[in-house]
């Protein structure tokens, strides 16, 4: 009986656990970055920065993620169920600080890539690869949130 009972209360949290990690219910916004406009989810909570954009086929030309964090640290970016490549660009103070290009998706059957910040950042912006390029952002760009 105390089997059956821990079973079903391990069933119910798993239920409630994956329901919290897969609400879709995403903030947007509109962000400036250089002089490029894109509409952007906003990961503000902890359950949206673990999904991130894993699992997606694609993202729009002009969209993104913005991962905003309550304080500056060092940030971490992990590919994990990646399905497109990326540009990361880590914000500070309203500026870009650290731009990494054409992030390959991960290969079947090796190391998932984690990307580090080299110095804290309040933000990151995942983009699709090739945006950077496309809007010739550079460190030091101002970052807008409108």
């Amino acid at each position: 009986m105390l089997r059956i009972t821990l079973l079903i209360l391990f069933a119910v949290s798993a239920g409630g656990l994956y329901f919290v990690l897969s609400d879709s219910s995403t903030e947007q916004s509109t962000l400036t970055v250089g002089g490029a406009r894109l509409t952007v989810e906003i990961a503000d909570e902890l359950p949206e920065q673990i999904q991130g954009l894993s699992g997606r086929p694609s993202l729009c030309p002009d969209c993104g993620m913005l991962f905003v964090y309550s304080r500056p640290a060092i940030l971490s970016v992990w590919m994990k169920d990646m399905k497109f490549p990326l540009d990361i660009i880590f914000i500070r103070e309203g500026k870009i600080s650290e731009i990494y290009e054409n992030l390959p998706v991960p290969e079947t059957g090796k190391a998932i890539p984690a990307i580090w910040s080299q110095q804290e950042a309040e933000m990151f912006l995942e983009v699709n690869a090739g945006f950077v390029q496309a809007h010739g952002l550079k460190k030091g760009d101002a970052i807008g949130l409108n």
